[in-house]
């Protein structure tokens, strides 16, 4: 009955896998192979650090280590995964290790829940608050914050040099006045970005700032 009962949970929960102490995949469900976009049979070819985004893989291990050690009784971490079509998929992943009679590591059971639209959808609150809404140009905030970190380097190493320009466009009021916002917004972002262009893209940044 404790079989039948954890077979029924895990077919139709969101995303469940059974991983071995090496890292091979046991058993996936299909909602996780809908997620990932693998067959079943593709899936279980692959380990899970295969799909695991490279940046994200240290990490993942390194906790996977010390559940496999009993350092910790389980984990749960943000992480991305390589979608079978290349997109990337962020997933929160809980994982909990299940023992044999001799208290020694048998599988590990992941549950993993797909996270891209809130993640998609904290990137879009994160954009908007340094951000001009019109014209997409980084506002006085994110200005202020990477002048304080040019700062604080500076001051950590000598050999480091910035520089800040300001920049006044002469009669722009009279565009806006005369043609309206809708001419003198785009006219704001294309000055900005052929400044933009007029620097190089290593060794000098620039953030452009909607005064």
């Amino acid at each position: 009955e404790s079989e039948e009962y954890f077979r029924n949970a895990f077919d139709h929960a969101a995303g469940m896998a059974l991983i071995s102490p090496d890292g091979k995949w046991l058993q996936v469900n299909n909602s996780l192979c809908s997620m990932l976009g693998y067959s079943e049979e593709e899936l279980l070819e692959k380990g899970f650090q295969a799909i695991t985004h490279p940046d994200d893989l240290g990490n993942d291990l390194a906790n996977m280590q010390s559940l496999l050690e009993g350092s910790i009784p389980g984990y749960q971490l943000e992480k991305r995964f390589s979608h079978k079509h290349g997109n990337t998929i962020w997933v929160l992943q809980s994982a909990s290790l299940v023992c044999d009679a001799d208290r020694k590591p048998r599988h590990v059971i992941f549950q993993i829940q797909d996270i891209s639209a809130r993640k998609k959808a904290e990137e879009q609150i994160h954009y908007a608050a340094f951000h001009d809404a019109l014209t997409g140009l980084p506002n006085r905030s994110l200005f202020s914050d990477r002048l304080t970190m040019a700062v604080e380097r500076a001051r950590r190493a000598e050999n480091y040099m910035f520089a800040v320009f300001f920049v006044d466009l002469d009669r722009f009021k009279i565009v806006n006045d005369s043609l309206g916002h809708d001419i003198g917004e785009p006219l704001l972002g294309h000055l900005t970005r052929r400044l933009e262009n007029s620097l190089r893209r290593t060794g000098a940044a620039l953030e452009s700032v909607k005064a």
